[in-house]
């Protein structure tokens, strides 16, 4: 899985490190079973319906409910397109690059690949950004982690600093930023499609 390296990924996963050290880890390894039975429900699903997730929710539920839903995905894919670009933006000013040039063309770019081509090209494409995660091993090395604190923060659930509400709305963000509702509709029409 490489999922949740995007803007919004990265910046939960940084700020909870920086406030929390490793006391969060122990989220993820959790998360992981949930994530891969909501995948595995949407592509049973999808295969068994031939609907996507929008739709399937329409013909069951009614025009109401799926009117609702894809409305609600619609808001959430807008408001995460805001942060990725904002990510783009931050990401591109470490390199002297103005944003009012580097957005704009990151968004041509965006509806370039996504009006223009097939969805197998932009699987491809998006496989040299998964091949760019394998920077993150050496970055790991680099950075001196410790073992003891990692496995320590990865099994023994805890709360730096005690159950706060900014540690607890971090928890919140982790799982959100994680199991995120447009993965849903996009597994079930992938399998589908």
């Amino acid at each position: 899985m490489v999922g949740d390296n995007d803007a919004g990924g990265i910046s939960t996963y940084a700020q909870a490190g920086q406030n929390f050290g490793y006391s969060l880890l122990w989220t993820l390894p959790l998360l992981i079973p949930v994530l891969m039975v909501n995948q595995e429900m949407v592509a049973r699903l999808g295969a068994v319906s031939g609907l996507g997730h929008g739709r399937l929710i329409r013909e069951r539920l009614g025009r109401r409910w799926g009117n609702l839903a894809t409305g609600s995905i619609l808001l959430l894919n807008f408001l995460i397109l805001i942060t990725e670009f904002i990510g783009i933006s931050l990401s591109t000013s470490y390199f002297g690059a103005p944003a009012y040039i580097t957005v704009p063309l990151a968004a041509v770019l965006l509806f370039t690949v996504t009006a223009a081509g097939t969805f197998r090209s932009w699987e491809r494409l998006m496989m040299l950004f998964v091949a760019v995660n394998v920077l993150i091993v050496p970055l790991l090395i680099v950075s001196n982690a410790s073992g003891h604190a990692t496995m320590h923060g990865l099994t023994m659930p805890s709360i730096r600093g005690g159950a706060t509400s900014g540690g607890i709305l971090l928890i919140i963000s982790i799982i959100g930023t994680t199991v995120a509702p447009w993965q849903l509709f996009f597994q079930q029409s992938n399998i589908v499609d």
